[in-house]
């Protein structure tokens, strides 16, 4: 098996159906959607590559959602990749120490958005082993309940992106 890293692998991310502009699946009053930079709908994760996840607010309705930058956000957005078999591996942010750690959100306002830019590559993810071959991935944001987010009102729940296919190859 193979470690994932820019030296090593490119993943081609294509949307399943080749469909030239994806449609996200709504959940929650969010919509969730993976995109890419290039104008042939093919994302490739690698050294020099990235590719954004738009998390979107669908309601009319206002959304506190928390900040990336604190422990609550960091660690909401993860990846889930199946294989052929249908076994699913987890790639998710690393742990880290937290000097300053406070609980800060955003305001999302109805039909607001926010982009997460994700490069697969930087060493602040855990990547799973993955032969070359295909694959399918999807974004995944999940946020617990605790006392914090009731105290602020901030949004909890889970919301998952549609199947994108991946393809797993040496540079």
């Amino acid at each position: 098996m193979l470690k994932i890293n820019g030296a090593l692998l490119t993943l081609l991310l294509t949307i399943l159906g080749c469909a030239p502009a994806p449609q996200a699946l709504a959940e929650n009053g969010w919509q969730l959607s993976m995109v890419s930079a290039s104008d042939n709908g093919v994302i490739e994760i690698g050294d020099k590559s990235r590719f954004e996840v738009v998390l979107k607010n669908i309601s009319t309705e206002g959304k506190r959602f928390w900040k990336p930058t604190n422990s609550w956000g960091y660690y909401a957005l993860y990846f889930d990749v199946q294989d052929s078999s249908g076994n699913v591996l987890k790639i998710s942010k690393k742990a880290i120490s937290w000097r300053k750690n406070a609980p800060t959100y955003m305001e999302m306002p109805g039909g607001g958005s926010f982009v997460f830019k994700a490069n697969l590559a930087d060493e602040s993810w855990k990547m799973p082993e993955l032969m070359a071959g295909k694959y399918k991935i999807k974004a995944v944001i999940s946020v617990s309940a605790d006392s914090k987010s009731k105290l602020l009102g901030v949004w909890t729940g889970k919301i998952e992106s549609k199947d994108y296919l991946v393809l797993v190859s040496h540079y």
